[in-house]
């Protein structure tokens, strides 16, 4: 009896299946995992799980549009020479999507479980060159590929390889093209440019749909060799600008003078009625003149933000109206548009002054017609959509939404 007990545990044991994977026995076993999350996950929401572990990776697209999907490797030792690539795809009749249509690029390296600075762990940088990885970090890989306009419809499958000292690993990645593609959306897509202006944010937004940047410009007037007004910000940006293709137009956010928000409300008080606006008219006069040109995008004046009226400092109805009497003067200069984020109130009042009515958030019908009436354009913007919140969401903010409401264009604060 004993021994037929014996014989039946036995075959039990060979019978059961082998443990299921965990990222505790990966690091284990291996040294390292390899796990994976929707890119609609936050970085600071990241929280891996044993589900999350890697067996292959899938995405879908249209022809023409970019799409990411995310790879994290998680380091159980000290890892050395870490690099990610994308061979080529096959799909149906022959058809292939090459290796070169994926960018890889990673965040900084974080501690596993740590709470480091939300910033630093969501900026992206080339992935070209291999990484060294200390023990108990992870670094979240993105390949994000654009799909050739001409490849037909259908499943491509390739693979993904991870290698490093110890790690030669290939996992296997499908990519599933629709039979259609978005094309543009009709009007304007800007972007107001939060970080230290460079070539490669211009360029980024120029291939991701954006069709305008709005930038700070510093006011500082200076006079050429000709004696003729010059913005040097401003000329850099515009070079930028054009360099990769963001050639319709460039919001100038210009700072002759700080009015928005209470908090900078007493620099409404440096502003002197016998100097800004004649500096302010002589500066669109002369780059609408050089824009035509030199074939720059047309440069768009945003002089102030906000200038609503009410704060505890008083200062609120002299903003206003200071606003105000600079857009009517900037309104009379003929081929010069103007921009300004506003409320019903600038429409009401002075909304023949401006050329772009930008409201916050959605403007109900009523106040589309206000702007209508005036004969602007209505744009409309959101804070924060593209700062840490899901990607899916900022398309939709920035894309369908204001083609389906009937707006003119739209921008987001910030890059």
């Amino acid at each position: 009896m004993k021994r037929f007990l014996l014989l039946a545990l036995l075959a039990l044991s060979l019978a059961r299946p082998a443990a299921a994977a965990t990222i505790a026995r990966e690091l284990a076993a291996k040294g390292f995992a390899l796990v994976s999350k929707h890119y609609t996950v936050r970085s600071r929401d990241l929280d891996y799980r044993d589900g999350d572990l890697v067996s292959s990776l899938s995405l879908a697209a249209s022809q023409g549009e970019y799409e990411p999907v995310t790879l994290t490797v998680i380091a159980g030792r000290d890892l050395r020479g870490v690099k990610i690539a994308v061979g080529g795809m096959n799909g149906p009749r022959r058809a292939s999507v090459p290796g070169t249509a994926f960018e890889i690029r990673s965040q900084v390296a974080q501690t596993t479980g740590s709470g480091q600075a939300e910033v630093a762990r969501q900026l992206l940088y080339p992935a070209s060159r291999p990484q060294d990885m200390k023990k108990d970090t992870n670094v979240r890989f993105w390949l994000t590929v654009k799909v050739p306009h001409e490849v037909p419809p259908g499943v491509y499958t390739g693979a993904v390889s991870v290698v490093g000292e110890g790690i030669n690993v290939e996992i296997p990645i499908s990519l599933r093209v629709h039979a259609f593609s978005h094309g543009k959306l009709p009007g304007r897509h800007a972007v107001m440019i939060g970080t230290p202006d460079q070539p490669i944010y211009y360029r980024d937004c120029a291939e991701h749909g954006m069709t305008a940047i709005c930038s700070g410009a510093d006011g500082a007037v200076k006079l050429d060799e000709n004696g003729d007004v010059y913005l040097p910000d401003l000329e850099k940006k515009l070079k930028m600008a054009q360099d990769v293709g963001l050639g319709q137009i460039f919001i100038a956010y210009a700072n002759f003078v700080h009015t928005s928000k209470v908090k900078n409300s007493n620099h409404i008080l440096e502003f002197h009625d016998y100097v800004h606006p004649a500096r302010i008219m002589k500066a669109a006069m002369t780059y609408r003149d050089k824009a035509l040109s030199l074939g720059l995008p047309e440069i768009i004046w945003y002089i102030f933000d906000e200038p609503g009226r009410g704060d505890k400092l008083q200062l609120g109805p002299l903003r206003n109206r200071i606003c105000r009497e600079v857009y009517e003067q900037v309104s009379q200069i003929p081929g010069v548009r103007t921009f300004l984020t506003m409320g019903h109130e600038e429409a009401e009042e002075f909304g023949k002054a401006f050329s772009i009515h930008c409201w916050g958030g959605a403007p109900i019908p009523e106040f589309v017609e206000l702007s209508r009436k005036s004969g602007a354009e209505v744009w409309r913007y959101s804070n924060g959509i593209s700062m840490g919140t899901d990607p899916l969401y900022s398309r939709f903010a920035m894309g369908f939404f204001p083609w389906r409401c009937g707006y003119d264009g739209s921008t987001s604060w910030t890059y």
